[in-house]
């Protein structure tokens, strides 16, 4: 039987700031954003830009005290591993939405090449169960990425 693997690496700069929470079970998460994007080239042999994506992370536990000290607004991240984790939510007028993100488990930082910065690449501890990654905000109307 073959096994599968949810992991993603990205690159990209920080779209603003991280936001710090506490799950119920008080472990630190920041939530953050990048932007990525991609070139090309035409058939005239120019470069050109592609369209930007942004990407929605948490972080827990050692990752999110990473963030908190070291991401900030316009950073360029090297690298960061995720794992993809679509959720579901609920939206102020009651309809129901999937959000789409990923949850940080390894990050690696810097302006620029000499400042290069590499934290645990290594599985984050922790539980897994979703119940103790809930933030107790039973009234966010926002997904959770």
């Amino acid at each position: 039987m073959a096994v599968s693997v949810n992991r993603c690496e990205f690159q990209g700069r920080v779209g603003k700031d991280p936001i710090i929470k506490y799950t119920r079970n008080e472990v630190k998460m920041a939530r953050f954003s990048i932007v990525t994007s991609s070139r090309y080239m035409n058939k005239q042999g120019e470069w050109v830009d592609g369209k930007p994506y942004w990407h929605s992370f948490v972080a827990f536990a050692e990752h999110a005290d990473a963030a908190e000290a070291h991401i900030r607004k316009g950073r360029q991240l090297w690298a960061i591993k995720a794992e993809h984790s679509p959720s579901e939510y609920t939206d102020r007028e009651g309809n129901k939405r999937m959000g789409d993100g990923f949850i940080v488990r390894g990050l690696a930082y810097g302006d620029a090449k000499k400042d290069f910065k590499e934290l645990d690449w290594g599985y984050m501890y922790g539980a897994r169960d979703e119940e103790e990654y809930d933030d107790g905000d039973d009234d966010d109307e926002e997904p959770p990425f």
